[in-house]
C-alpha cells in the first residue's frame, strides 16, 4: 500500500503575532518617538499582510469546481476578501465598523508601498526661515499611531475569525497522511 503525505504551512497567523508584539513594542516605548513609530509602523503593516496571508491561506484550502484559484490569486486584498465574504454570504459594509477599519488599513499600507514623490509648484522665497515644509495629512506617516494601530490590528482579526467561524476552515499549519491505493 502506497501513503500520501502533503503538508501546508499558512504563515498568517505568525505575521498576525509578530503585528501584535509590536504594538506591545510601541505602546511600551513611550516617549522614545522614534522607537515608537517605528514599531507602530511595523504592527499596521504586518497586520494587513497577516490578513492578505490568512485570505490566501483560506482560498488554497477551497476545493470545489467553481472556485477558481488562479483568478482569486490575482485580485487585490479587497477583492480577496469581497470573493471570500460572498461565498460565505458574510455582508461587507466598507462604510462602518471592522470592514470600515480594514478599508483603511489596506489604503494606508497601499499608500504607503506605493508612494510616489509629492512635487509642489516651485515659489521663490525670500529666506530659509519662510519655507514650510510641505505636509500632507494623508500621507502614511500622520495615521501611525498607538489609536491606528490598535484599530487596524483589531479590525482584521475581528475579520479573520468572522471568516473563520462562517467558513469552517481554520487555515493553518496542517498535515494530511493518507493511504493511497
Amino acid at each position: 500500500m502506497a501513503y500520501r503525505y502533503s503538508s501546508s504551512n499558512h504563515n498568517w497567523e505568525l505575521t498576525l503575532l509578530a503585528s501584535a508584539d509590536l504594538l506591545g513594542a510601541g505602546i511600551k516605548a513611550g516617549n522614545d518617538a522614534r522607537l515608537s513609530f517605528a514599531s507602530l509602523t511595523g504592527s499596521m503593516i504586518l497586520a494587513v499582510a497577516a490578513l492578505e496571508s490568512f485570505l490566501n491561506s483560506l482560498g488554497s484550502l477551497i476545493q470545489d469546481r467553481q472556485f477558481d484559484w488562479e483568478q482569486f490569486e490575482r485580485l487585490s486584498i479587497r477583492g480577496k476578501l469581497e470573493s471570500l465574504c460572498g461565498r460565505y454570504q458574510i455582508a461587507i459594509d466598507w462604510g462602518q465598523g471592522d470592514f470600515q477599519v480594514v478599508a483603511q488599513a489596506v489604503d494606508w499600507r497601499n499608500h504607503l508601498a506605493h508612494s510616489k514623490p509629492d512635487f509642489v509648484m516651485d515659489k521663490v522665497i525670500q529666506a530659509p526661515k519662510e519655507s514650510k515644509r510641505y505636509t500632507d495629512k494623508t500621507a502614511y506617516e500622520f495615521l501611525v499611531n498607538e489609536k491606528n494601530a490598535r484599530r487596524f490590528y483589531g479590525g482584521i482579526v475581528a475579520v479573520i475569525e468572522k471568516l473563520i467561524k462562517t467558513s469552517g476552515i481554520d487555515p493553518r499549519a496542517q498535515c494530511v497522511y493518507s493511504p493511497t491505493e
